[in-house]
Protein backbone atom coordinates (compact mmCIF):
# COMPACT_ATOMS: atom_id res chain seq x y z
CA UNK A 1 0.00 0.00 0.00
CA UNK A 2 2.61 2.68 0.94
CA UNK A 3 4.48 1.74 -2.02
CA UNK A 4 2.31 3.60 -4.56
CA UNK A 5 2.53 7.05 -2.04
CA UNK A 6 6.71 5.82 -2.38
CA UNK A 7 6.29 5.51 -6.02
CA UNK A 8 4.95 9.07 -6.40
CA UNK A 9 7.19 10.55 -4.33
CA UNK A 10 10.17 8.61 -6.12
CA UNK A 11 8.49 10.09 -9.50
CA UNK A 12 8.33 13.66 -8.44
CA UNK A 13 11.86 13.07 -7.19
CA UNK A 14 13.24 11.82 -10.71
CA UNK A 15 11.34 14.21 -12.46
CA UNK A 16 10.65 18.16 -12.24
CA UNK A 17 7.91 19.83 -11.82
CA UNK A 18 7.06 23.58 -13.39
CA UNK A 19 3.93 25.25 -12.31
CA UNK A 20 1.76 28.03 -12.56
CA UNK A 21 0.77 30.64 -10.18
CA UNK A 22 -2.69 32.44 -10.55
CA UNK A 23 -1.57 35.04 -8.32
CA UNK A 24 -4.30 34.03 -6.18
CA UNK A 25 -3.48 35.37 -2.54
CA UNK A 26 -0.01 34.48 -3.03
CA UNK A 27 3.38 35.37 -4.72
CA UNK A 28 4.24 39.08 -4.08
CA UNK A 29 0.35 39.72 -3.09
CA UNK A 30 -1.15 40.52 0.24
CA UNK A 31 -1.08 37.22 2.56
CA UNK A 32 -3.32 36.26 5.10
CA UNK A 33 -2.07 35.40 8.39
CA UNK A 34 -5.07 33.47 9.73
CA UNK A 35 -6.90 30.27 8.23
CA UNK A 36 -10.19 30.26 9.84
CA UNK A 37 -10.79 26.34 10.58
CA UNK A 38 -14.59 27.45 9.82
CA UNK A 39 -14.50 28.43 6.23
CA UNK A 40 -10.87 26.92 5.03
CA UNK A 41 -11.40 24.37 2.50
CA UNK A 42 -7.96 22.49 1.05
CA UNK A 43 -7.83 20.52 -2.02
CA UNK A 44 -5.32 18.34 -3.26
CA UNK A 45 -4.97 16.90 -6.89
CA UNK A 46 -2.67 14.56 -8.22
CA UNK A 47 -2.69 13.88 -12.15
CA UNK A 48 -1.49 10.76 -12.98
CA UNK A 49 1.25 10.52 -16.32
CA UNK A 50 -0.36 9.04 -19.26
CA UNK A 51 0.17 5.27 -19.05
CA UNK A 52 -2.50 2.45 -19.44
CA UNK A 53 -5.85 2.85 -16.96
CA UNK A 54 -4.87 -0.28 -14.88
CA UNK A 55 -2.23 1.56 -14.25
CA UNK A 56 -3.53 5.27 -13.70
CA UNK A 57 -4.37 6.77 -10.57
CA UNK A 58 -5.51 10.65 -10.09
CA UNK A 59 -6.39 11.90 -6.78
CA UNK A 60 -8.42 14.14 -5.36
CA UNK A 61 -8.01 14.72 -1.34
CA UNK A 62 -10.04 17.38 -0.03
CA UNK A 63 -10.21 18.91 3.73
CA UNK A 64 -12.47 20.85 5.56
CA UNK A 65 -13.49 21.20 9.10
CA UNK A 66 -16.20 18.43 8.97
CA UNK A 67 -13.90 16.09 6.94
CA UNK A 68 -11.10 14.44 4.93
CA UNK A 69 -12.66 13.43 1.59
CA UNK A 70 -10.29 11.24 -1.42
CA UNK A 71 -11.71 9.95 -5.11
CA UNK A 72 -9.64 8.06 -6.85
CA UNK A 73 -10.14 7.69 -10.54
CA UNK A 74 -8.49 6.51 -13.65
CA UNK A 75 -8.98 9.03 -16.68
CA UNK A 76 -12.37 9.51 -15.08
CA UNK A 77 -14.16 6.64 -13.95
CA UNK A 78 -13.99 6.96 -10.40
CA UNK A 79 -12.80 3.79 -8.79
CA UNK A 80 -12.88 4.71 -4.76
CA UNK A 81 -14.43 7.85 -3.32
CA UNK A 82 -14.35 7.50 0.48
CA UNK A 83 -14.74 10.25 2.95
CA UNK A 84 -13.89 10.48 6.79
CA UNK A 85 -14.50 12.89 9.88
CA UNK A 86 -12.10 15.54 10.30
CA UNK A 87 -10.66 15.05 13.84
CA UNK A 88 -11.48 18.91 15.13
CA UNK A 89 -7.95 19.25 17.17
CA UNK A 90 -5.73 18.15 13.68
CA UNK A 91 -7.48 20.32 11.21
CA UNK A 92 -7.60 23.02 14.24
CA UNK A 93 -3.61 22.34 14.70
CA UNK A 94 -3.37 21.96 10.64
CA UNK A 95 -4.89 25.35 10.01
CA UNK A 96 -3.08 27.55 12.38
CA UNK A 97 -0.04 25.84 10.63
CA UNK A 98 -0.89 26.56 7.60
CA UNK A 99 -0.17 30.24 6.79
CA UNK A 100 3.40 29.99 7.46
CA UNK A 101 3.48 26.28 5.63
CA UNK A 102 2.25 28.16 2.77
CA UNK A 103 4.78 31.02 2.90
CA UNK A 104 6.98 28.94 2.80
CA UNK A 105 6.06 27.11 -0.60
CA UNK A 106 8.33 30.13 -2.37
CA UNK A 107 7.05 30.92 -5.63
CA UNK A 108 6.73 28.12 -8.66
CA UNK A 109 9.27 28.61 -11.68
CA UNK A 110 8.08 28.99 -15.28
CA UNK A 111 7.10 26.16 -17.11
CA UNK A 112 8.42 24.47 -19.57
CA UNK A 113 7.42 25.29 -23.78
CA UNK A 114 6.60 21.76 -25.39
CA UNK A 115 6.36 19.81 -21.80
CA UNK A 116 2.83 17.31 -21.76
CA UNK A 117 1.96 13.74 -20.97
CA UNK A 118 3.68 14.18 -17.08
CA UNK A 119 2.60 13.69 -13.74
CA UNK A 120 0.71 17.12 -11.76
CA UNK A 121 -0.21 18.45 -8.80
CA UNK A 122 -3.27 20.99 -7.80
CA UNK A 123 -3.08 22.79 -4.12
CA UNK A 124 -5.57 25.23 -3.39
CA UNK A 125 -6.69 26.81 -0.24
CA UNK A 126 -10.26 28.28 -0.13
CA UNK A 127 -11.24 30.58 2.63
CA UNK A 128 -9.91 33.30 4.90
CA UNK A 129 -6.55 32.35 3.42
CA UNK A 130 -6.32 31.85 -0.52
CA UNK A 131 -3.93 30.18 -3.19
CA UNK A 132 -3.93 28.40 -5.52
CA UNK A 133 -1.01 26.44 -7.44
CA UNK A 134 -1.08 24.30 -10.68
CA UNK A 135 2.47 22.40 -11.05
CA UNK A 136 2.81 20.37 -13.83
CA UNK A 137 5.91 17.62 -14.60
CA UNK A 138 8.12 19.31 -17.02
CA UNK A 139 11.90 19.07 -15.94
CA UNK A 140 11.63 21.97 -13.88
CA UNK A 141 13.48 20.86 -10.23
CA UNK A 142 12.38 24.09 -8.50
CA UNK A 143 9.14 23.25 -8.08
CA UNK A 144 9.53 19.65 -6.95
CA UNK A 145 10.23 21.67 -3.61
CA UNK A 146 7.22 22.46 -3.78
CA UNK A 147 5.23 19.55 -4.34
CA UNK A 148 7.27 17.62 -1.72
CA UNK A 149 6.24 20.29 0.75
CA UNK A 150 2.73 20.28 -0.29
CA UNK A 151 2.25 16.36 0.50
CA UNK A 152 3.90 16.76 3.61
CA UNK A 153 1.78 19.11 4.59
CA UNK A 154 -1.05 16.69 3.92
CA UNK A 155 0.49 13.45 4.98
CA UNK A 156 -1.32 12.84 8.33
CA UNK A 157 -4.34 12.91 6.36
CA UNK A 158 -3.31 11.00 3.10
CA UNK A 159 -2.33 8.40 5.84
CA UNK A 160 -5.31 8.53 7.57
CA UNK A 161 -7.40 7.98 4.51
CA UNK A 162 -5.20 5.63 2.92
CA UNK A 163 -3.81 7.25 -0.11
CA UNK A 164 -1.32 4.22 -0.74
CA UNK A 165 -4.31 1.50 -0.07
CA UNK A 166 -6.64 3.78 -2.47
CA UNK A 167 -4.21 4.21 -5.38
CA UNK A 168 -2.97 0.60 -5.61
CA UNK A 169 -2.95 -0.93 -8.98
CA UNK A 170 -2.25 -4.68 -7.49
Amino acid sequence: MRLILSTLLLAFALTGLTACDDGGGGGGGEKQEYADPATTTVKVAFRDSSVPPEYHRSWQLTLDQESIRLVVDSYGDVLSDETLPMPAPEWERFTADLPAAVAELGEPAPGQEGCSGGTGLGFEIDGSLSRTLDLDNCANDPNLAITDEILALVAPFTHRIDLAGATATD
